[in-house]
């Protein structure tokens, strides 16, 4: 038995938090936990969302229940109190805005999936995105253009998202700066990436730097050029990371369109 807030704020941003045990380990969930003997299941995601979160919410409706009866979802907004993860249970807290919510395979439980599948319903402009399992905080990526204005982008070749494409990048090795496993990964393309600016940071702290490549001896580059007309679009990218930086650099650049691969 067990009670779950699905918090929203002015901005239409849901507050989700990440699974820091078990096998459900970096998946997403609304805060929320297991009812205590006497409490109501209302009480228990107002109470459950203050330990994880520091948010403490209202509790205006009842959102969601499962046909058992033994899960409700309220549906509420944040009073008071700032956002300060509990790290005993959680990798992280995090508000997502609503056309970046996480997609069904990156969220914990059936309740998670069903109240934020029927909020996105509800809710203009919604959209859903794949994210990492892992706790991505610190990862690094490049978004190598050439002179054609041309970006690159490598294809997964395993895992749930094979297939799929993204921006060359991943977590820091002990020791090293989110730049340095920008530019570790681009190697792996054939290439060494020469970085000129940072080119954007989302809300999971991954951050993508703006640069060219320079051709090794092998001068063979593993992945495509993607031209400003023929972008791809978000379902055949992996990430919600890569889903930002190609619409930013759509947005920057006349010409662009996007298209599915």
């Amino acid at each position: 038995m067990a009670g779950f807030g699905l918090v929203v704020n002015g901005k239409s941003e849901i507050l989700l938090i990440q699974r820091g045990y078990g096998n459900l380990k970096g998946q997403w969930s609304l805060p929320g936990g297991q009812r205590n003997k006497g409490e109501s299941y209302r009480d228990t995601a107002v109470r459950e969302t203050r330990e994880e979160t520091g948010i403490t919410m209202s509790s205006d409706q009842l959102y969601y229940k499962s046909k058992s009866g033994r899960v409700e979802v309220w549906l509420g907004r944040p009073i008071k109190g700032r956002l300060k993860v509990q790290r005993r249970e959680c990798l992280d807290a995090k508000w997502f805005q609503r056309d970046m919510l996480p997609h069904d395979e990156n969220l914990a439980f059936g309740p998670d999936k069903r109240a934020i599948g029927k909020w996105a319903a509800q809710t203009p402009g919604s959209r859903r995105v794949h994210y990492p399992r892992s706790k991505m905080r610190r990862a690094g990526f490049a978004l190598a253009a050439n002179e054609k204005n041309e970006i690159l982008l490598i294809q997964r070749k395993r895992g749930r998202r094979t297939g799929k494409w993204s921006l060359p990048g991943g977590n820091p090795q002990k020791g090293q700066s989110r730049l340095d496993a920008a530019v570790r990964e681009s190697l792996k393309s054939g290439a060494v990436f020469m970085p000129e600016r940072l080119y954007y940071e989302n809300r999971h702290q991954a951050k993508i730097w703006l640069g060219k490549l320079h051709s090794t001896e092998h001068d063979e580059i593993e992945g495509r050029w993607f031209p400003v007309d023929k972008l791809p679009d978000d379902e055949s990218l992996a990430f919600a990371v890569d889903v930002r930086t190609v619409e930013k650099w759509s947005s920057e650049n006349n010409g662009s369109r996007r298209i599915s691969y």
